[in-house]
Parts: structure tokens; C-alpha cells; sequence
């Protein structure tokens, strides 16, 4: 009894992978056994690891306005806006020992972010970022990105960053475009969270433009390229709208 509630909860949640119609005038019972086959054949689906795995090779979703997703942002983006008046989110750490727990159940596939606590998911975003193999933010776009926060005028420097926006591989555009939405929206309460964009910018520059230089130990030299990193993401949250889209509005 309790395997066959449990069969129905996932399956029912699968539902709408089925065409429209699929099943119209059949009973119950074939209904439940047509989706246990279905079930049973998605258990034996290798499931992909979720941190440390290139941004193609993971599981993604169709997001209206913005196109394909990685699940899991799509997931954790979508939790944290519930919470989004969290003070210090992002900023402050969540539990070392919860964040671990929480990485090996979504590794395993477990849908835990409903009920794990907002300071926790938002130290797993960053991790999930961290630990792509290949920066969402390609390592080829750096030096270019850097030099453009040396431009003399906002205008220019804004035109420039934006610009290079738009040549981004399409799969990590879309995941930015909505990524920096979700930045912008919260960053629009910062009244609440203590977050503005330039703060948000500093949390996330080291992990969206990671590169092995990350461990080097901070000098001169690495805290000015730290704070043209920072410009570059701060720049991409307060202009999220026209991400990845014609910079005319620069011009």
C-alpha cells in the first residue's frame, strides 16, 4: 500500500511529460499500470551529477522569455524568491554540514529544496556555480569583460559589457539572462535583504568568472581584478533586461 501511494505521488508529478490524451477512456488501473512501466524505465535513467558537471551535460527546463535552464537554477532561483526578504542573503553562510547533505540528495536526484532553509540553498547556488567545470561566464570572455571596465564613461563601459552579453554560447546566455533577473529582482529588495546589486556582485563575481587563479593569495593585483569582476556582474544585474539583446539603448 505504502509503495503503491508512493508510485502514484512521483508518477503523478510526471504527468504532464505525456502527450495530451495519452490515455483517454482508459481505466484507472491501466492508467496505473502504464505509468509504473513509465516510472520503472525512468529509475534505470543514469542520473547525471549535479555539482562539478559540465553545463551541458545537465538537466535542463524551458523557461518562458528566457529558453533553456538548468533545472536545478530554474529550482533554487525559484525557492529563494520565496525568502528573497532574507536579510544578508547570499552574504551570510548557511550550514556547512546542511549544504553537504542537501548536495548528495539532489546528486541522488531528491527534490530537498522545498523544506531546506533559505541560507542553505542560497550557499548551493553559489557552490553550483563555483564547481562548473567551465565558468558560466567563459574563461575567453574574461580579458575582454575586465578591459571593459577600464573604458573612461559609464556609457561606454555599460555599451561595451553589454555588448560582449550578447556573443555568449547560447546555453550559458540563457541561463544568464535569467540568472540576472533573478539577481535584479532581488536586489530591488534590498531595503529587506541588505542586498543592492553592488553587494550581490561581490558575493557572485568569484564564482561566475572562476578561473584557476582563484587560489592565489589576494595582493594588489588580485584585489583590483577582483573589483573589475565584481563591475562586470554588477553591471549584468542592474541592466538584466537588455542581457544577451541589442545594446542600442547605450548608444
Amino acid at each position: 500500500k505504502a509503495e503503491q501511494r508512493d508510485v502514484r505521488s512521483a508518477l503523478g508529478k510526471r504527468f504532464h511529460a505525456f502527450e495530451p490524451g495519452t490515455f483517454r477512456g482508459t481505466s484507472v488501473h491501466v492508467m496505473e499500470r502504464e505509468f509504473r512501466v513509465a516510472h520503472e524505465s525512468w529509475l534505470f535513467v543514469p542520473q547525471v551529477k549535479l555539482f562539478g558537471t559540465a553545463l551541458d551535460a545537465l538537466q535542463h527546463c524551458v523557461v518562458q522569455d528566457y529558453g533553456s535552464v538548468p533545472c536545478f537554477l530554474l529550482d533554487a532561483c525559484t525557492s529563494l524568491l520565496e525568502h528573497v526578504q532574507t536579510e544578508g542573503i547570499f552574504r551570510k553562510s548557511g550550514s556547512v554540514a546542511r549544504i553537504k547533505a542537501l548536495q548528495a540528495k539532489l546528486d541522488q536526484g531528491e527534490d530537498c529544496l522545498s523544506s531546506a532553509l533559505p541560507l542553505d540553498v542560497a550557499g548551493l547556488l553559489k557552490q553550483f556555480f563555483r564547481e562548473l567545470p567551465e565558468p558560466i561566464l567563459p574563461v575567453g570572455f574574461h580579458r575582454a569583460l575586465l578591459k571593459a571596465q577600464k573604458l573612461a564613461t559609464w556609457a561606454e563601459r555599460t555599451k561595451a559589457t553589454m555588448l560582449l552579453s550578447c556573443v555568449l554560447p547560447e546555453q550559458n546566455l540563457s541561463a544568464l539572462q535569467y540568472f540576472f533577473s533573478f539577481l535584479q529582482s532581488v536586489s530591488k529588495r534590498s531595503a529587506e535583504n541588505r542586498m543592492d546589486s553592488s553587494n550581490l556582485s561581490v558575493v557572485f563575481a568569484p564564482n561566475l568568472l572562476h578561473s584557476a587563479e582563484g587560489t592565489k593569495k589576494m595582493n594588489g593585483s588580485t584585489e583590483r581584478k577582483l573589483k573589475l569582476q565584481a563591475a562586470v556582474v554588477q553591471c549584468f544585474i542592474e541592466n538584466a533586461q537588455y542581457f544577451g539583446k541589442e545594446a542600442a539603448k547605450f548608444q
